[in-house]
């Protein structure tokens, strides 16, 4: 469950499900008696309808704010920062992949369920690249029109040591970007 609305859900008994509760809402499942299963996490809500520079203002200082900035001066100096959206994708799977292999705490993705959520207009994939080079991207699970989740977020850190001090700056511009200029 992503959201703050129950899904209609018919499960056969004894059968597992994972839960992800953002809201206060809980899920009845009636005389149904699955196993269920569930994951604390904490997750930073922004309000969209605020200002550029209240929200620039709510950012941790050193952790996001500074790193924000220091890849504007680098866009200001040399231009050489692209975002992309909804392009890509075969290139972002390769990258999470490889992500994910060195880290090994979770399934491979592939581009069924990418598309899945693309193709019903609820996904949404953002690339960046510096010098023409890959760096990570973000995919989007969107709930218009009040939600938009971060789903999946992978860079290339580990397969490219020029970029490594970098990576972070350059990811966290590109989700400040995303939530700026598209959503």
């Amino acid at each position: 469950t992503w959201f703050n609305t129950a899904p209609e859900v018919t499960l056969p008994p004894g059968s597992l499900v994972h839960s992800f509760r953002q809201s206060a809402e809980i899920r009845d499942f009636g005389k149904q008696r699955p196993r269920v299963e569930h994951s604390v996490f904490h997750t930073s809500i922004l309000d969209l309808t605020e200002s550029e520079s209240r929200l620039r203002s709510d950012m941790e200082p050193k952790s996001c704010r500074y790193e924000v900035r220091k890849v504007e001066k680098l866009v200001d100096k040399a231009g050489a920062i692209e975002i992309k959206r909804n392009s890509d994708y075969d290139e972002f799977i390769e990258l999470a992949n490889a992500y994910i292999r060195k880290k090994g705490y979770a399934k491979p993705i592939n581009r069924q369920r990418l598309d899945m959520y693309a193709l019903c207009g609820s996904g949404d994939l953002f690339t960046i690249y510096y010098e023409n080079q890959l760096v990570g991207g973000n995919f989007f699970v969107c709930d218009f029109p009040h939600r938009v989740r971060l789903l999946f977020s992978f860079n290339d850190r580990f397969r490219n040591r020029d970029l490594e001090k970098l990576t972070g700056a350059l990811m966290r511009y590109l989700h400040w970007r995303v939530m700026i200029d598209y959503y």
